[in-house]
């Protein structure tokens, strides 16, 4: 008899397992509004179904993809303000390493450059925020500098190993400031500030989730549209018709990559 119930044990288990897997392996599809199709890339870590501590649970945020392709996905915990965790993985979808708790705040602003993530660690109260300049490989700071107190960027992009755009919700819609990394100071240059009237978003905040650059364009992220803006500050949305929320924008070989929360999925263009 015990056999018997050994067997069918290891049955449920294996049909378990099975279901498990195709569940986490589906492939979705979204077709935003000006026929743009984007489909699963793979499936980041996400926190198991059921209560979780609030030191434990890893919230996505944001990611940045490097030129090898490899992706680095940024994680809030807590209550978003202080702490979080980078999580890289390779194209495959394949998780690599993660980091140590980092304090990188809720971690939306992350870029990288040559062999370096770049992450504003927006740290709740503080007057000046910090962004941190960290290995792609062990997942440590290296460097940080401190940013103007008249800017709170919400996003980032790297040009370079010293040039960086950050975008700043205002009344009218956003400044994309550019700064420059010397010292321990990051200098803003409001020569090169972009505004941009008109916000984008179908939500009432209007929250900025992502940003990146891609072929003289500047792309900016909310909840159900992004925009698309050129040098002189012109924009144009884009719907995605989705009520997912999503979280973070870039591009892997001229291809639009999009993250989306709950199920903490990436997608890729068709």
């Amino acid at each position: 008899m015990k056999k018997y119930i050994l067997i069918l044990l290891l049955f449920l288990s294996c049909l378990t397992f099975a279901f498990e897997k195709n569940v986490t392996a589906k492939t979705n599809t979204i077709t935003f509004s000006n026929k743009q199709v984007m489909k699963t890339w793979f499936y980041p870590y996400r926190d198991p179904a059921g209560k979780v501590a609030a030191n434990a649970i890893r919230s996505l945020q944001g990611f940045t993809i490097n030129a090898k392709k490899d992706i680095y996905v940024s994680y809030a915990t807590d209550d978003k303000t202080t702490y979080g965790y980078i999580y890289h993985y390779y194209s495959t979808g394949k998780l690599v390493k993660k980091s140590t708790r980092l304090v990188i705040g809720h971690g939306q602003a992350i870029s990288n450059y040559k062999g370096s993530i770049y992450v504003v660690a927006d740290i709740s109260g503080k007057k000046n925020y910090q962004m941190y300049k960290i290995d792609e490989k062990t997942l440590r700071v290296k460097q940080s500098w401190i940013l103007p107190s008249n800017i709170h960027p919400n996003v980032l992009y790297m040009h370079n190993e010293r040039e960086a755009s950050v975008v700043s919700k205002v009344t009218e819609g956003y400044h994309i400031n550019r700064i420059t990394l010397t010292g321990k100071q990051a200098v803003l240059d409001t020569k090169k500030r972009i505004v941009v009237k008109g916000l984008v978003g179908t939500t009432v905040k209007k929250p900025v989730q992502g940003f990146t650059y891609e072929k003289g364009l500047y792309y900016i992220l909310s909840d159900g549209q992004y925009g698309v803006v050129d040098a002189k500050g012109n924009l144009k949305r884009v719907a995605l018709q989705t009520k997912r929320e999503p979280e973070g924008i870039g591009f892997v070989n001229g291809k639009m990559v999009m993250a989306f929360n709950n199920l903490n999925e990436l997608f890729k263009q068709k």
